[in-house]
């Protein structure tokens, strides 16, 4: 990406560090595929002034309470499913318990470790 190229030349010339979160256009987490055992989670990438989109890096948190809200609640409340991965916008969840509500966010990390939250999503499995 020869922006982000020339981006990223103008800020180690100039030493400029990254202090500003990633930002989401749209931080609404869809569900589809919602099974007894399983949801498929959905989202917009975000953006950043430095790091290219696709070296942008995302966690999905879920938990049983409506308590990840920020990115220090979803780190203090949330059990984190699986590891950061890079330029992601779906994820198939697996392994969870029929008849039961859960809530997901999503932390999204530039290069420099900015992070940022989406809107956390409910949904509750089949029966």
């Amino acid at each position: 990406n020869e922006t982000y190229y020339e981006n990223y030349q103008y800020a180690v010339t100039h030493g400029y560090i990254d202090t500003a979160s990633p930002t989401i256009t749209d931080a609404t987490i869809t569900t589809s595929n919602i099974t007894s055992t399983g949801v498929t989670l959905g989202w917009t990438k975000a953006n950043d002034t430095v790091s290219a989109q696709n070296t942008l890096q995302y966690l999905v948190y879920r938990s049983g309470a409506n308590n990840i809200d920020t990115v220090a609640n979803i780190e203090s409340n949330g059990i984190p499913i699986g590891a950061y991965a890079t330029d992601i916008a779906t994820l198939n969840i697996t392994g969870l318990t029929a008849n039961t509500a859960y809530y997901f966010n999503i932390i999204v990390k530039d290069q420099n470790g900015n992070k940022t939250a989406y809107t956390a999503k409910t949904a509750t499995t089949l029966s």
